[in-house]
């Protein structure tokens, strides 16, 4: 009569690696006291092996927002980072989950043991905002399959993690607008610094005065550097762009604290919204509507984009293949006209 197999088994497991079965419970857990190398032995034996152990009830999963900061920036909680946290809290809430805040800047992201990081933090999964070409981090993340989603990110290597808006769009979006209303001098400001999302946009308004026949010109280009804020950077650089460019009729702005300064610095230098310059955004607060003039913005659905990533994660962590992405959310943005463009 033929043996039957021996059943494979922690104790088996660590036998083969001659580790105790302490080491192999926690390697297969994910344990940050276990080194990355040892994690990825026993996971690799444990599936030649067909080995699954057994899940048993324990605390609430962690869902973690992981903030990369920008260089040189300090952490800020502006209207994008609370709206899309706000997205996370409700999914959260709906699962009955447990949310964190881990922020950082890129290299000490790249540098430190990233999956080991969150372990001991008691992290499941994470949502992760402001990632980049840069980000090598997710190379760990990916290799050791630690349920991740990165959000607003175009991050090429990621794609099956990613939640993106088509920000090439939006910027397309952006400019044809001013476009179709009679205007061809058009200025852009550029930001966030050392965002991926800031240049696809300029891609996007490129592509937009080409199709209209419009020569691009780098002189109406303004740049937000790490050395100031959004608002002193938006209040500065309509000032510099329309003493430049006294023939501008418009401007396309890609960032909320960067129209409200915008508009301050225009009243500074004693220019007319819309009647001296037409000016379009991006997101729509609930501030926006009360600016003085009210801004016409392409709208990007933060608070919904933040919900569908902690649902994405939520599969992760069980297990679950991610779904598609909900169809309700226009991740080429939709237009909101208001008060601040008019048609010459």
């Amino acid at each position: 009569m033929p043996r039957k197999p021996k059943r494979t088994t922690v104790y088996s497991l660590g036998n083969e690696l001659d580790v105790s079965v302490a080491t192999i419970s926690k390697a297969l857990r994910g344990s940050p006291e276990i080194s990355v190398e040892l994690r990825k032995k026993v996971r690799d034996l444990a599936a030649k092996r067909n080995f699954k152990p057994r899940v048993v009830s324990r605390k609430v999963p962690n869902i973690c927002v992981l903030i990369q900061q920008y260089p040189g920036h300090t952490l800020d909680f502006g209207l994008f980072l609370s709206t899309v946290m706000e997205g996370v809290a409700q999914y959260v809430q709906e699962e009955g989950l447990e949310m964190s805040i881990y922020a950082d800047t890129i290299d000490k992201l790249n540098a430190c043991d990233i999956v080991r990081e969150l372990r001991r933090r008691s992290i499941d999964g994470a949502v992760i905002l402001r990632s980049n070409d840069e980000s090598t981090y997710f190379a760990q993340l990916d290799a050791e399959g630690f349920p991740h989603c990165a959000l607003l990110s175009t991050t090429p290597a990621h794609r099956d993690n990613v939640i993106t808006v088509n920000n090439d769009e939006v910027g397309y979006r952006a400019t044809r607008h001013l476009i179709d209303k009679g205007h061809r001098e058009i200025g852009v400001l550029v930001s966030p610094p050392a965002g991926v999302s800031g240049q696809a946009r300029l891609s996007g308004y490129r592509r937009a005065l080409a199709e209209a026949g419009i020569a691009f010109n780098e002189q109406l280009v303004a740049h937000e550097g790490s050395d100031k804020t959004g608002l002193q950077f938006g209040s500065d650089a309509v000032q510099t762009l329309t003493r430049a460019n006294p023939r501008m009729t418009a401007l396309f702005v890609m960032d909320h604290a960067v129209v409200v300064g915008l508009l301050h610095g225009a009243s500074r230098i004693g220019l007319s919204i819309p009647r001296d310059l037409s000016v379009i955004s991006c997101d729509d607060y609930p501030e926006t509507a009360f600016l003085q003039p009210p801004v016409t913005v392409i709208d990007i659905p933060n608070r919904a984009l933040g919900y569908e990533a902690a649902r994405q994660v939520y599969r992760l962590i069980r297990g679950l293949a991610p779904l598609p992405i909900d169809t309700h959310i226009d991740l080429n943005g939709r237009l909101i006209e208001r008060e601040s463009t008019r048609t010459i």
